[in-house]
């Protein structure tokens, strides 16, 4: 994977969503192989997802930003080399 390419759920920032496991999974991906995990949804651009990123070293690989009006929701699809997922339940 090159660096331009996107992995990103659209959830929100919810406990069931588990969004943080997927923040651990990124720092396990060698960094020439590190696609940029883009978080989208409501309340995920509030901060709680931003620390730990840092802390495991892979902040300048997530982009917590939010929630995302539909035509800009497409394009995110449509530009998102993978769709990932860490729901526990829904």
């Amino acid at each position: 994977m090159s660096v331009d390419e996107l992995a990103g759920p659209v959830a929100g920032a919810v406990a069931h969503k588990n969004l943080g496991a997927l923040v651990e999974a990124l720092a396990l991906v060698p960094v020439p192989e590190r696609p940029v995990l883009v978080l989208a949804g409501h309340g995920t651009d509030s901060g709680p997802l931003a620390a730990p990123a840092h802390a495991l070293g892979v902040g300048g690989d997530v982009r917590c930003v939010g929630a995302v009006p539909q035509p800009e929701l497409e394009d995110l699809y449509a530009a998102a080399s993978l769709l990932v997922t860490a729901t526990r339940y829904e």
